[in-house]
């Protein structure tokens, strides 16, 4: 079978490879930061010969960010972005090729918060007006980059600003490491210029937006062409202690491939065995919690931004079953990996957004985890059935989303929802519920002081809309 794309078609042979457990993953919270000309704004300079091939020659570390030439107007709040002009020197060949430049320098203009590791996060804007030239360009980017700022950067993602409007970037800097570095900002490219130029050459004024859908290059579902893999982990009813995993079948995880384009996933059957292994059944219940994968890999899709679209037809999942779909992005060892996740509620599309770097291994599709079941519970604990997204159009994830931090929480764990919490219930592996609470208002505070350690499931109800996710208490 295939990878169906809906606006590009790219065959690609996928392999089932380690399969990092879902539940040894933190649910980032959701932060939206946007141009403010009243942050701390950093700046710095990088330089290249002016031949094909630029290969890159300097770098200048920090340079004030008017000698870049960026100019931050804190009273309308925008940011204005202009060829350099401070490196052009008359007469000296280095830096001028007569009345014209002879580098071409990369000004970088951009904030760093480092609180944002451990979140998802987007970066939005809006490109009031660009006047500049040709042969000058503007690109927003989000960086991670190590404790030392080694290079290159652990993650870079970039979107090219051009025509008016607003533009959103996401990324998801959750699994990198707490002392990481995150920058955003911008990048403004092209031949250092001759200042009597500088009404000429024009330039690009960007402010604040809100965060909207993010252009992408291409759209990705599942369905009956789409190649297939399955990959179990499996852990301690605490949820948390790793036992094993490996690559499973899909019809035994168990995952029903219809002839409708639809996919029903239960929960496993298939470990639980005849009963009789003590390490898999104690009497006629399950032993692990066990997460099951049902994914496409398709590492054509990096270097790009795309959508993973679907559409939840049911689900009937019992109390203490989560199904999600997910977006895994690992970086070209494995050593690192971004993840994007959305619930499966009933009668709603998702629609998870990720960009993946150049280089990257991309997996995409769809985890059901909980206790290894008795086959004689089948019809019991139910199933989730989903399939390509409904005509109705893509879900706004930004809107819709519901954000849950610290992940893992020791003392108090935090919800919120744009549009306001109407309930919150938090159940156990074992599926007893131990929270049923009715904030009805946009954050609630939950006091999980108490709680043994191990992995909870919160379901949330915010504007009508069922959302499902997971935490550790510590």
């Amino acid at each position: 079978m295939e990878v169906k794309k809906l606006l590009k078609s790219k065959v690609i042979k996928a392999s089932a490879l380690l399969g990092l457990s879902l539940l040894s993953l933190n649910t980032n919270a959701q932060t939206n930061v946007t141009v403010d000309a009243n942050a701390t704004w950093l700046s710095a300079m990088l330089w290249f010969t002016n031949v094909p091939g630029e290969p890159f020659e300097n770098y200048a570390g920090d340079w004030p960010l008017d000698a870049l030439k960026t100019t931050l107007n804190t009273t309308d709040n925008t940011v204005s972005l202009y060829p350099n002009y401070s490196a052009y020197t008359p007469g000296d060949p280095t830096w001028s090729n007569g009345p014209i430049g002879n580098k071409i320098m990369l000004a970088l203009s951009y904030v760093q918060d480092d609180a944002l590791v451990g979140q998802n996060m987007t970066f939005s804007g809006t490109v009031i007006s660009n006047t500049l030239v040709d042969g000058y360009t503007v690109q927003a980017f989000i960086k991670v980059l190590d404790a030392n700022y080694s290079s290159p950067p652990l993650a870079e993602l970039v979107i090219e600003l051009d025509e008016e409007g607003n533009f959103t970037l996401p990324a998801n800097v959750g699994q990198y490491p707490a002392a990481a570095h995150v920058q955003y900002g911008f990048m403004t490219r092209g031949l250092n210029a001759n200042p009597v130029d500088e009404a000429a050459f024009g330039k690009m004024v960007v402010g604040g937006g809100e965060p909207g859908q993010p252009s992408t290059d291409t759209t990705v579902t599942i369905d009956n062409d789409s190649n297939l893999i399955g990959y179990a982990n499996w852990f301690q009813l605490d949820g948390t202690t790793y036992i094993n995993g490996g690559e499973w079948g899909v019809d035994a995880l168990k995952t029903v491939v219809n002839t409708d384009n639809t996919l029903d996933l239960h929960p496993n059957f298939s470990a639980y065995g005849d009963g009789t292994d003590a390490e898999w059944a104690n009497g006629a219940v399950g032993t692990r919690v066990f997460e099951g994968n049902t994914y496409v890999q398709d590492d054509a899709l990096a270097g790009q931004t795309f959508n993973y679209t679907g559409h939840t037809i049911s689900n009937t999942l019992a109390t203490g079953y989560t199904g999600i779909a997910f977006v895994k992005i690992f970086d070209a060892n494995y050593a690192n990996l971004q993840m994007t996740t959305a619930p499966l509620v009933a009668g709603e599309d998702f629609n998870i957004v990720a960009t993946a770097a150049a280089g990257s291994h991309v997996q995409y599709g769809y985890s059901v985890t909980g206790v290894n079941a008795n086959p004689t519970q089948e019809s019991a604990l139910g199933f989730a059935r989903v399939g390509q997204e409904s005509t109705s159009g893509l879900t706004d994830l930004v809107k819709k989303s519901v954000a849950i931090y610290p992940n893992p929480a020791t003392n108090a764990l935090n919800i919120a929802a744009q549009d306001g919490i109407d309930s919150v219930q938090i159940f156990n592996m074992l599926g007893q519920k131990v929270i049923d609470a009715n904030p009805n208002q946009a954050t609630a505070t939950i006091n999980v002081s108490g709680f043994k350690a191990g992995v909870y499931i919160v379901n949330t109800i915010a504007n009508g809309k069922q959302s499902s996710a997971r935490f550790i208490k510590q």
